[in-house]
């Protein structure tokens, strides 16, 4: 037995650590490596994973997905004693998942494993939360391989049914205030959202539904108390230089907030770092997880309105028109721009720096995207991922819950007229109501006039050193300047014009500057060419960097009449009705939608103005989830009053919403 050549020992435990049958079956931990290290001295020694870790990379490489791995950090830090070290730690992680689920999904289990107790002393804070990281690294990393081995071996939709139990019921049955935005809550509401597929969502007991939705309302509608964005919306140049004092934030022509307005009334924007998630020690080279928490409201959003929509029969057939469920996607390329936001939209007051880079004193952080998705360098946009048609859902407070509300208290000792924002929250009667959208991105093409300077950017002046055009404008006007107009509207505005340093013809709109000649505006105008997926693919010109001469996006469109709309419930119909009408509720049919994408985090804000003057004019700020390639993905955020002052709380609800060219080609 000594004296088998090295190579065909490692070709032994590789094939015995590694499922080989033609049957279906669950890949287990590499159990049997044990019994080959303890043979005899010698196999230990060449089978150990200190001295020999290219045979666990290997084998780490056969059982779980590692494309999106390569597409992430640079290749030096995907060495082979890192892929050794992430092993180990994955499937003691995936066990200990096993075990406090109940034995996982095989059926056999562990003995007596559905009684163990979740008590603090047999699992960890520190456990849990590691745990819940590595379900939703896998599930982000999924290309089909790490759903299989979460599922049929960990057993983790059982996990997270007792993870609800012990958790989250008895943590919203306890009090009556607000629960925190932890990372634990985070990411289980995100691996929730993840596995979440059609048919568990149109099937599920009824019972198990409204206690989720119970569970999700304070998330989903508390706008006033969980982070809608990784930044402030109302700041559209990131990242910002650190002030010297607090009063160098203030926003741009914000009206003083009234001392005797209560607190919920008041909205602070003051931009703070999202810090790195805690719960691993090391991956992959880097000395901690080099990415923070997601953000809980986008996963708590989606899931509240699929269920909402789920609780009427009616819509189960059309439910996936205005939803895309992660469930049934099985491409971790969909995650790559959730990843870049979580690593590289950390610090909105740090000094620009290349991103992400690798910092041999402090460890590699990830990779920038690489080759196989097209995008604007610097920029976290798909380009042309937003032109297309898109269908979807938003909620809607009624005016008097939304004042209940901003007259709350989540301070037990406080006098509050509303009482509990919880209990306002659980009892608000919330109206949903659909909504059509046909949107196109245009992109600044400052090489093909001339004469053409960027409009706006980070220093308020042009890229190429031309005239000062001043900085965006205000957020409530989705921060494109006043004096900014599209020449002709509709099909009036558009325009074709050849690009000599590409030799090809581009359709787009020509925007002009009605400002001062003096101030570097006045009758200049600028040409977008309208980007749309799989047509225009490539860079433009001037795609550099953060640093002010980052390529602007504006964001045009309209609102299409619905096809539905919704009759509130009374007391002889618990549930709403729907007929074949225009929508009653924002946006009007005959609003237009303008706005702009933050190339900091593709945060994207769209104001909506009704031309008939009768419903006014809204803000949406949202992103773009699950959306790293093609159409597929959700359009998911928040909706507010576009008159209601940045500084204060204005009426506001939140929307999820589907390409239609998405839905059309399947779930």
């Amino acid at each position: 037995m000594d004296s088998l050549a090295i190579e065909l020992l490692h070709h032994i435990a590789y094939f015995a650590a590694i499922p080989t049958s033609s049957l279906p079956s669950p890949i287990t931990p590499p159990s049997s490596l044990l019994s080959l290290l303890s043979v005899c001295r010698a196999w230990h020694a060449s089978l150990n994973s200190r001295d020999h870790p290219h045979l666990y990379a290997q084998i780490f490489r056969a059982t779980f997905d590692s494309s999106a791995l390569y597409r992430r950090f640079h290749r030096p830090c995907l060495t082979a004693p890192s892929f050794t070290i992430e092993l180990i730690r994955r499937w003691n992680s995936l066990k200990r998942i096993r075990y406090f689920s109940g034995g996982g999904g095989l059926g056999s289990g562990i003995s007596g494993a559905s009684q163990v107790g979740w008590q603090p002393r047999r699992y960890k804070k520190s456990m849990v939360l590691e745990d819940l990281m590595t379900m939703y690294i896998m599930l982000i990393e999924n290309d089909g391989r790490n759903v299989g081995v979460l599922k049929d071996y960990a057993g983790v939709e059982a996990w997270l049914d007792r993870y609800r139990s012990w958790r989250m019921i008895k943590m919203h049955s306890e009090t009556s205030r607000m629960p925190e935005d932890s990372d634990e809550t985070s990411l289980f509401w995100w691996v929730e959202w993840l596995l979440m597929d059609p048919n568990k969502c149109v099937m599920e007991q009824d019972d198990l539904r409204r206690q989720m939705i119970w569970l999700l309302t304070p998330y989903a509608l508390g706008t006033f108390k969980y982070p809608l964005s990784y930044a402030p919306w109302p700041y559209q140049q990131l990242p910002l230089a650190p002030p010297p004092n607090a009063s160098a934030l203030a926003l741009p022509n914000a009206v003083p907030t009234a001392t005797e307005l209560s607190p919920m009334h008041i909205q602070d924007h003051t931009p703070s770092p999202r810090p790195r998630s805690t719960a691993f020690t090391t991956y992959f080279g880097s000395q901690h997880l080099p990415i923070s928490n997601p953000l809980l409201h986008h996963a708590a959003t989606q899931l509240f309105l699929a269920r909402k929509q789920a609780e009427n029969p009616a819509n189960h057939q059309g439910i996936v028109n205005n939803v895309q469920f992660p469930g049934n996607v099985c491409d971790s390329r969909v995650w790559d721009l959730e990843w870049e936001r979580l690593s590289g939209c950390q610090e909105p007051l740090a000094v620009v720096q290349p991103l992400p880079m690798s910092n041999p004193g402090l460890g590699a952080a990830p990779a920038p995207m690489m080759d196989n998705i097209e995008r604007t360098k610097g920029s976290m946009h798909v380009p042309g991922s937003l032109t297309g048609e898109w269908n979807g859902w938003f909620s809607i407070m009624t005016p008097a819950n939304y004042e209940t509300l901003m007259t709350s208290s989540d301070d037990p000792n406080a006098d509050a007229d509303g009482g509990s924002p919880l209990n306002v929250l659980e009892d608000v009667w919330l109206l949903q109501d659909v909504q059509s959208w046909h949107i196109e991105e245009h992109h600044l093409r400052p090489d093909v006039l001339s004469h053409c300077v960027l409009p706006f950017n980070n220093h308020g002046s042009s890229a190429s050193g031309g005239n000062v055009l001043g900085a965006a404008g205000h957020p409530l006007n989705a921060h494109i300047p006043s004096d900014l107009e599209i020449v002709g509207q509709g099909s009036q505005g558009r325009r074709r014009v050849w690009c000599e340093s590409e030799r090809r013809w581009m359709d787009g709109i020509v925007v002009v500057r009605r400002g001062n000649k003096r101030a570097g505006g006045g009758g200049r105008e600028y040409f977008y060419e309208t980007i749309r997926p799989g047509t225009s693919t490539h860079r433009p010109p001037n795609a550099t960097s953060f640093d002010g001469s980052t390529p602007n996006i504006l964001v045009t469109g309209f609102a299409i009449p619905s096809p539905i709309t919704i009759t509130p419930p009374s007391a002889t119909n618990p549930l709403p009705t729907y007929t074949s009408t225009q929508s009653r509720f924002m946006p009007a049919p005959t609003s237009t939608l303008f706005g702009t994408v933050r190339a900091w985090d593709g945060l994207v804000t769209l104001r909506a103005r009704d031309g008939s003057g009768v419903n006014g004019s809204f803000v949406w700020n949202g992103y773009l989830s699950g959306s790293g390639v093609g159409d597929g993905g959700n359009w998911v955020g928040q909706w507010r009053d576009g008159e209601m002052d940045v500084g204060r709380r204005a009426w506001e609800g939140v929307y999820t919403m589907r390409k239609r060219s998405a839905a059309s080609v399947g779930a």
